[in-house]
């Protein structure tokens, strides 16, 4: 067993009030975003990013050289360009599986920021 500030109790670390607190934190982060679910593209970039770019459209070796070489909008996001070709492959241009995938990914990071914040508590917190 681990000693020391950063040391914590086997069963401590997932205990079901800590399961339904993460739950819970997921819950809210998608009841708060779930309109999203409804909504079409909006006339801020996706115009440029997704329906005039037939670049991103699809997982072959022309896609995937131009997704780790671009810099559409001045932004070089070579993963996030190859994520967004897998999703293409899944549902085309229909917005509501991109918006799924964002408040999935909303959720994912509110229970990762709970668990982080949780074990910043305990190391300045002993004992908490």
């Amino acid at each position: 067993m681990t000693t020391g500030p950063y040391a914590q109790r086997e069963d401590d670390i997932l205990d079901a009030g800590t399961k339904t607190t993460a739950w819970r934190v997921a819950a809210v982060a998608v009841l708060a975003f779930l309109p999203v679910i409804a909504g079409k593209w909006v006339n801020w970039d996706d115009d440029t990013n997704f329906l005039n770019n037939p670049n991103f459209r699809g997982l072959g070796w022309q896609q995937i050289a131009w997704a780790w070489k671009t810099t559409l909008l001045g932004v070089y996001q070579p993963l996030s360009w190859t994520f967004l070709e897998v999703q293409y492959c899944l549902w085309g241009l229909d917005a509501r599986g991109y918006h799924a995938v964002s408040l999935g990914l909303h959720a994912v990071n509110a229970v990762v920021l709970f668990f982080l914040c949780r074990m910043l508590v305990r190391i300045a917190l002993p004992g908490s």
